[in-house]
């Protein structure tokens, strides 16, 4: 398939085309459902760099002569022939009672800015009557690959505090970045009309150390 989207941000006007291309296999009985899917999204952003980075960019390319790492961290940012792939199995059981649906599912992005990530959740439900559903959620995310630590840029003498401060500024755009929570869920259902529903539902998500790229 093919999608074009046009947004604003960071003061800018950006364009992003994605296309995928994957399958899904299928199988259902009375009460059970599985599928399994494989997608792959080429990502064209009409852009050579992730928005927002242009000022780090910059400084990293004008002291790539002094710290040889630079390079490396520059084309983390490139948006060129970037290519992601997701990976999913799923499976729910319905009964009339009892509703169970769980997934899992990994995603290989293969860059150092989004590091490649897996996830998961597992809901519960329990039809107290034709219409109510009560029901738990317990869902998790978390990246597959450590958290990048930025080296050390060399001692060059009155280039010190700029270094510094480009390596600062890297190691918090990685961290910041990482994707490590988990959510509890408890919720009710009503089915108003056979294609309408009234839903409530509580939250309490858990953020770890460096894992809230999520909520960016």
């Amino acid at each position: 398939g093919q999608t074009d989207n046009k947004f604003q941000a960071f003061g800018q006007s950006l364009e992003l085309d994605l296309q995928p291309l994957g399958g899904t296999f299928g199988w259902e009985t009375e009460d059970w459902q599985t599928r399994f899917s494989i997608v792959s999204v080429s990502v064209d952003a009409g852009q050579d760099y992730l928005a927002g980075t242009e000022m780090l960019i910059g400084g990293l390319q004008a002291v790539a002569p002094l710290w040889p790492d630079a390079a490396n961290y520059t084309n983390a940012f490139s948006l060129q022939d970037k290519t992601f792939y997701y990976y999913a199995l799923g499976a729910a059981y319905d009964n009339q009672s009892w509703v169970v649906q769980s997934e899992i599912n990994y995603v290989d992005t293969g860059t150092l800015v989004f590091r490649s990530f897996a996830g998961g959740y597992l809901s519960l439900g329990y039809r107290v009557a034709d219409d109510t559903t009560v029901y738990g959620v317990l869902s998790k995310v978390k990246n597959t690959q450590a958290r990048v630590d930025v080296s050390d840029p060399p001692p060059v003498p009155g280039y010190e505090a700029q270094l510094l401060m480009l390596q600062q500024t890297l190691q918090t755009f990685f961290s910041g970045s990482s994707f490590n929570q988990q959510t509890a869920s408890l919720g009710v259902r009503w089915d108003l009309r056979y294609n309408l529903a009234l839903k409530l539902q509580w939250d309490h998500t858990a953020v770890d150390a460096y894992g809230s790229g999520l909520w960016d």
